[in-house]
């Protein structure tokens, strides 16, 4: 998916470097860096370290000046803007309520030093304090034969859940397309002007207060979605029973929250 892209603004990908660089812009901002070689930072999965090399030459420089681009979850990578664009939030959004894949796209100059000097920097540093560039949107077409199937199986008296790493007004429009969820969908989030949870729909129209007593009621009328962070909050809460088993999409998840929903869907 990246190194589809990769091409198409203009920076040179090298496949021999270890590990591969997999990186895309979609900013024409970025088509005046061309021909620029990569140096991956292998500690910060996120992190690409730009170096600016003499043209025409097999010389390299020991100190030389360093652009860190970083690509990330949108609602990771807005917590670590300098400035927040008043569009940024609705933007990924536009794209994730229709079944785009949206990664958010920084960058951040740091002082001259050489590579290992830029090695040794903390995280924290290096991924604070950034400047936004951009979204880059994948649209990842579902297989033709998959909403036949889930189909078939709904229509078996299977029950079907979704668990997944992809962002969750993203998870939601697929599994919308696949019957996996067929009634008006709620997301679990941070409730944004108070404490606590709500349920929230898609479209940011339906809003209502969280609470676990009253989950299995919302469950009759709407679909079910949470998030790695919401289940964190579950099992801080100990009501991973009294929610889990009436959610139909799983969302942002981690490989260890996989093992718990998988747990405790299964001694139900």
């Amino acid at each position: 998916m990246h190194s589809i892209s990769f091409p198409s603004v203009g920076l040179q990908f090298q496949p021999k470097l270890h590990p591969p660089c997999v990186f895309c812009v979609m900013l024409e901002c970025f088509h005046m860096f061309p021909n620029r070689k990569l140096q991956y930072l292998c500690r910060w999965r996120p992190v690409l370290l730009f170096r600016n090399l003499p043209q025409n030459t097999g010389i390299s420089i020991m100190f030389v000046p360093l652009n860190i681009y970083i690509q990330g979850a949108p609602e990771t990578i807005q917590d670590r803007l300098m400035d927040l664009p008043p569009s940024y939030v609705m933007t990924y959004k536009k794209y994730t309520r229709q079944g785009s894949r949206v990664l958010a796209l920084a960058f951040k100059s740091l002082p001259d030093m050489t590579v290992s000097e830029a090695r040794s920097l903390d995280r924290d540093v290096v991924e604070s304090g950034l400047t936004f560039a951009g979204f880059s949107v994948f649209n990842c077409p579902i297989r033709a034969d998959s909403a036949s199937v889930l189909f078939e199986l709904k229509g078996s008296s299977h029950d079907l859940v979704m668990i997944t790493g992809d962002q969750a007004l993203t998870a939601c429009h697929v599994a919308s397309q696949v019957h996996i969820i067929s009634r008006p969908a709620l997301i679990l989030s941070p409730a944004r002007s108070s404490e606590g949870y709500e349920w929230i729909s898609p479209d940011e129209s339906e809003l209502i207060p969280y609470s676990e007593k009253e989950v299995d009621a919302l469950s009759q009328t709407h679909d079910l979605c949470i998030g790695g962070d919401c289940i964190e909050m579950l099992q801080r809460t100990s009501a991973v029973l009294q929610v889990v088993p009436y959610v139909k999409v799983f969302a942002r998840v981690a490989p260890q929250q996989k093992e718990l929903i998988m747990t405790t869907l299964s001694n139900q």
